[in-house]
């Protein structure tokens, strides 16, 4: 298999944070979001911002099917598909501003749009009536639906929009996670031809992918056995602190 890997001249320690960035994967994909960023960085790191894009996402593709097979009995499928809807169309916008835009234009869009959905959630104990009346119109649906799309194709960096989605729809812990495995699962799989397309997944990046599988199976199960430990009000309050973070790095960093 060595062959494969020809493109990319990855030693013992590019090895060793590529392994960490997988295992972040796990561990964001069974709920603990703030491990998210530091595999979009390390990521981007060794392999370069966009050719990770392509490697990321069957990785997440394997954390999605694990999750749902952990989490399957919380959630539905009906929830997924009033939000699928909106989340395709961000994804095509998301592919045809891919040519159109730099690095640093994308990550003050999805920044912009993770602040915008981190204000809203920490004015609801303020001003609680007119936040349940944002949460419940159809347009907050459909522009956190086309934010996660546009975000999910640009950078694989839709986790804390979604996240903080479900935490102003009150959504609770075991629910957010069965939900976000059926969502995700079928907007990254929808992903595929797209990436395909650009030419962003081939042969090496396959390969990269046997490799970097087990410690994102590692990373799933890990976080699956804390995530049933910690307490609502601690895991809320880890999703914000991470959506806040994933904003800050993207947009001053």
């Amino acid at each position: 298999m060595s062959e494969w890997l020809a493109g990319w001249e990855l030693g013992p320690w590019d090895w060793a944070g590529a392994l960490f960035a997988a295992w972040c994967i796990g561990l964001a994909k069974s709920g603990l979001a703030g491990a998210a960023m530091l595999n979009v960085l390390v990521m981007a790191a060794i392999f370069g911002a966009l050719p990770s894009v392509g490697i990321v996402l069957p990785l997440l593709i394997v954390a999605d099917l694990l999750v749902y097979r952990l989490f399957r009995r919380h959630g539905s499928w009906r929830q997924v598909g009033t939000f699928a809807g909106p989340a395709v169309v961000g994804v095509v916008i998301g592919w045809l501003l891919l040519g159109r835009i730099d690095d640093d234009q994308a990550r003050v869009l999805i920044g912009s749009l993770i602040l915008a959905m981190l204000g809203l959630k920490l004015v609801t104990g303020l001003a609680r009536g007119a936040v349940e009346r944002i949460a419940g119109s159809g347009w907050f649906h459909w522009g956190c639906g086309i934010g996660v799309g546009v975000a999910t194709i640009v950078a694989n960096a839709a986790g804390p929009i979604s996240a903080l989605y479900l935490l102003v729809r009150k959504t609770g812990k075991l629910e957010f996670l069965g939900w976000s495995a059926r969502f995700y699962l079928l907007i990254n799989l929808i992903k595929i031809p797209f990436l395909l397309q650009l030419g962003l997944i081939h042969g090496q990046s396959l390969a990269v992918n046997l490799y970097l599988a087990p410690a994102v199976v590692l990373g799933v199960l890990s976080g699956s056995w804390l995530i049933h430990r910690l307490p609502q009000m601690w895991f809320e309050w880890l999703m914000i602190g991470s959506a806040l973070l994933a904003a800050v790095r993207l947009l001053w960093w």
